[in-house]
């Protein structure tokens, strides 16, 4: 949608139309696994799901929301973009032959918990870095996950234990 704007203030209406037309059809393509009332997440979880399901990793949620949650849209879906991107990519790495994701978002008692699993290789949760070559923005996921929760007056703890990675946000509201 940033892309999208920047091209419609750039005087690009068409390429930005072509692109949001790209966009939505993405978005169709990714089906609905995934209901929350909450419209971006759940167009980020059914999209994330697809791109798993692409790319041959097992995608399994539990979602136990049932009303509005009263947080920043953009900083939830900031912070579930790169706990699914992430995921994906670690399990996609993952030298096991059966790899999946597990996601959890429940809400309880004015709290919302996060948790994201995922099949992966030993990592170390102290110094969480990318293993991405090349120039880019590699390696940022992490720091705007946390910052993204404190700015929610969350906390966030990251673990790795017998070949499982997890990351395990709770939101006060």
């Amino acid at each position: 949608i940033s892309a999208a704007k920047s091209m419609f203030s750039d005087g690009n209406p068409k390429e930005a139309i072509k692109h949001l037309d790209k966009l939505a059809d993405s978005l169709s393509d990714a089906g609905r696994i995934c209901y929350t009332g909450i419209s971006a997440v759940d167009a980020i979880i059914n999209m994330k799901w697809q791109e798993a399901l692409n790319k041959n990793i097992q995608f399994t949620t539990k979602i136990n929301v049932f009303e509005s949650v009263p947080i920043d849209n953009m900083l939830l879906c900031r912070i579930l973009s790169n706990l699914f991107d992430n995921a994906i990519e670690g399990a996609e790495r993952c030298s096991y032959v059966n790899k999946y994701i597990y996601i959890s978002l429940i809400q309880i008692d004015n709290k919302l918990r996060i948790c994201v699993m995922n099949s992966s290789d030993e990592v170390d949760t102290q110094n969480l870095k990318s293993s991405k070559s090349g120039n880019g923005l590699h390696g940022i996921g992490v720091s705007s996950i946390k910052k993204a929760v404190t700015q929610l007056n969350g906390v966030t703890s990251f673990e790795w234990e017998n070949g499982i990675f997890t990351a395990d946000i709770l939101i006060e509201y």
